[in-house]
């Protein structure tokens, strides 16, 4: 995916991303859909306001094909499952 880089956080982090990790990832996400996905990016919340979901275009496309905003808590983007599975 790309990394973390907790020391310094003006790394520009779209330099080291794994392509073949996002693979990995998505293959996972197919598979295994979660009931809900919380995205803490948009608060910030542990320094992680840099990877938003609007910013990787596959997670993004998931997101929109198979999940719901149902609602927004003290700025957490909870989603939740469109279908059953």
């Amino acid at each position: 995916m790309t990394t973390y880089n907790y020391k310094n956080l003006d790394v520009d982090i779209n330099k080291d991303i794994n392509e073949q990790a996002w693979g990995w990832f998505m293959d996972d996400l197919q598979k295994n859909k979660p009931y809900i996905i919380i995205d803490t990016a948009v608060s910030n919340f542990r320094q992680y306001g840099k990877y938003k979901i609007s910013y990787y275009s596959q997670l993004k496309n998931f997101i929109q094909i198979n999940y719901n905003l149902d609602k927004t808590i003290e700025q957490w983007d909870i989603y939740s499952r469109k279908f059953s599975y």
